[in-house]
């Protein structure tokens, strides 16, 4: 006897009420899916009905047993949004019935693209009859992604055709890829419930991630916390539940009415709740009107049911019954939303199955101007076809242009380490730049490319402008990048201009790599005077205001050459109100070497020869910009020792 093995695959029946969906799944696995007393009364399944199948060669798969009767369409989409493959059932008996249909459609619309047909009920038809029941199901599955399905005659009372099936089964299985056992978390609840001694229990099949026991979760759309106590995986306690698993999580740290069926379990941090998703959506072909702009209807999305408007690009647009197109639905209430995750939508009134498709972005936004929504359009379009975290943040960022990890691991829906790795291997490949100060940061290459043309064509202008300069001051550089680029970024991205050679940093300036800086003055007349100036005056410095005067000049012209004097040394402003000449300055740092020991303030007014009001701000000056120090009532040189 070959040993059983847990394979991560759901399958998940479908099909007509009272066609026997659930006694063929007891005759499967052993397990009765009516838990219900009302379902054991009414004999009909009216919540979703969870069962270990053991299959011929060991291989164990979970089995969804979907309510059949038109009035519990929510719990059969709950069911099968996160099913693998589908067992539909027809009764031989009845064949094809309205909500055979309907089934088979829905499960089109959320993309089930495997499974097979069980005709049950064989033993109370005769050959002919089992026949015509046959040919109306080939007629039902032609050009559906069951057309080429097995097509097993099968009786749940006398055993007829269960092994069979089961081979059959075991096939699909076989060929299925499971889902990935590793990454961020999304399980969508469909039961919540308290279990005395143990607290609040919540019950759903894990759409995508894994979880182990003692790790941290958080409910969306509520935002809170909780501790995972311990797991149960077709009720036999387990360590780790993976996508594709039905499980039970015993939840620490939250009450039951805390949560609710329609609520997600998530890895924390990766995932957040949304009003507005964007989604490719199709219309059936039995609809008798379109899908209308702002139109309300009920979304099944996971085990959420939740009053949505169906919002296109145009507002004139009309979506005509078998067509396809990008919409977005802008949900009455913040669920949890997953990317390629399946919907179907259903008219507010009547109550009928009307679309659904899959999620394209879960966070949908308005464009406003053409050339966004025309780049919207285009993310969209690179979204709907990837199949990897890798492109879909590269997609995302031709339009966000910069996120932060944080922001990134949200939007593509990976944990951080995954994110991280992402943007080291993408930056290698030069398709984004990944920024490693603060949080970290992913920037597209476009963004990149157009503010780096954006800044060196600044600097090209402002050498044309102030040739005499040696380059712009770095506060200049990032306070000009700042006015297109997240402020924490700008440093990172100036040392980024710098290693890659589009720029050099020396001396506090940023400057063009062929840029020299001219050696001829545009101000030598003015220069003169204004050095003049400070001469005769001394340590009685003159005023900002007094020096404009004597050089004549305006005020950006006497700002440009202060700064260019500034610049070569030639004059220092003191206490942003006085100017002093070099040759000065020296006068200054001599009379203090003179003074061993350090000097006082009186004692420095009365050696230059000038008041207080002048001499105190040359000696703060002085220790701003390390020349001396402060040793209670002196100054010392910092060449001296106290």
């Amino acid at each position: 006897m070959n040993p059983s093995r847990e394979v991560p695959l759901v399958l998940g029946t479908a099909g007509h009420i009272d066609h026997g969906k659930t006694t063929l799944v007891r005759a499967l696995t052993g397990v009765d899916c009516d838990r219900l007393e009302e379902e054991k009364r009414r004999g009909i399944t009216i919540e979703l009905g969870f069962a270990p199948l053991e299959l011929p060669d060991g291989t164990t798969i979970s089995v969804v047993d979907v309510p059949g009767h038109e009035k519990f369409i929510r719990q059969m989409v709950a069911g099968a949004a996160g099913i693998d493959a589908v067992l539909l059932v027809v009764a031989a008996d009845e064949g094809v019935m309205p909500q055979t249909r309907e089934h088979l459609e829905i499960l089109e619309l959320l993309g089930i693209r495997d499974g097979l047909v069980a005709l049950t009920k064989v033993d109370r038809v005769d050959t002919e009859l089992l026949e015509l029941a046959v040919e109306d199901v080939k007629t039902l599955l032609a050009g559906s992604f069951l057309q080429d399905a097995p097509i097993m005659p099968v009786s749940a009372m006398t055993g007829t055709g269960i092994r069979e099936l089961s081979l059959e089964l075991q096939k699909i299985a076989a060929k299925l890829e499971p889902r990935p056992r590793g990454g961020a978390l999304f399980l969508p609840i469909d039961r919540a419930f308290p279990i005395a001694g143990f607290g609040t229990v919540v019950t759903g099949t894990a759409y995508a991630g894994a979880v182990k026991v003692s790790d941290e979760v958080e409910i969306i759309p509520s935002g809170a916390l909780a501790r995972v106590r311990s797991l149960e995986v077709h009720d036999k306690p387990v360590q780790e539940a993976s996508a594709g698993q039905r499980t039970a999580v015993n939840l620490s740290g939250i009450g039951f009415k805390d949560v609710k069926r329609g609520d997600t379990v998530c890895t924390p941090s990766v995932f957040r709740a949304t009003s507005c998703v964007d989604v490719l959506l199709k219309a059936l072909r039995k609809n008798s009107e379109p899908i209308k702009h702002w139109q309300r209807v009920r979304l099944h999305m996971g085990t959420s049911d939740i009053v949505a408007r169906v919002s296109f690009p145009d507002p004139g647009a009309k979506l005509l019954p078998g067509s396809s197109a990008v919409a977005q639905l802008v949900l009455e209430e913040p669920t949890g939303v997953a990317y390629g995750q399946g919907f179907v939508i259903r008219a507010y009134s009547p109550l009928e199955t009307i679309g659904g498709g899959q999620v394209v972005f879960p966070y949908g936004w308005k464009a406003r101007s053409r050339q966004k929504k025309n780049e919207y359009a285009d993310m969209l379009g690179q979204l709907a076809k990837t199949k990897t975290p890798d492109d879909r943040l590269v997609s995302i960022l031709r339009l966000r242009e910069i996120l932060s990890l944080d922001e990134a691991q949200k939007a593509v829906q990976s944990l951080s380490s995954k994110i991280r790795e992402i943007a080291n291997r993408k930056n290698r490949e030069k398709e984004l730049v990944f920024f490693e100060t603060g949080p970290g940061w992913v920037v597209s290459r476009d963004k990149i490319t157009s503010e780096c043309e954006k800044f060196t064509e600044k600097l090209r202008l402002f050498h044309e402008s102030e040739p005499h300069l040696k380059g712009m001051t770095v506060e200049e550089a990032l306070s000009s990048l700042s006015q297109h680029m997240e402020p924490k970024l700008v440093k990172a991205f100036l040392a980024y201009l710098q290693e890659d050679s589009k720029v050099e940093i020396s001396e506090n300036r940023v400057f063009l790599p062929d840029f020299t800086p001219s050696e001829v003055s545009r101000f030598e007349k003015e220069t003169r005077l204004l050095l003049e100036l400070c001469e005769e005056k001394g340590f009685e410095m003159p005023s900002l205001e007094q020096a404009m005067a004597v050089t004549g000049l305006t005020q950006g012209a006497f700002s440009n050459l202060l700064r260019q004097l500034r610049e070569n040394g030639s004059l220092h402003v003191i206490g942003g109100e006085m100017i002093l000449s070099r040759s000065v300055m020296e006068k200054g740092i001599g009379l203090l070497k003179e003074c061993q020991g350090g000097i006082t303030l009186a004692a420095f007014r009365d050696l230059s020869g000038t008041s207080r009001k002048f001499a105190l701000p040359f000696l703060e000056y002085l220790d701003s910009v390390g020349v001396t120090r402060r040793v209670g009532e002196k100054r010392v040189l910092r060449l001296q020792k106290a």
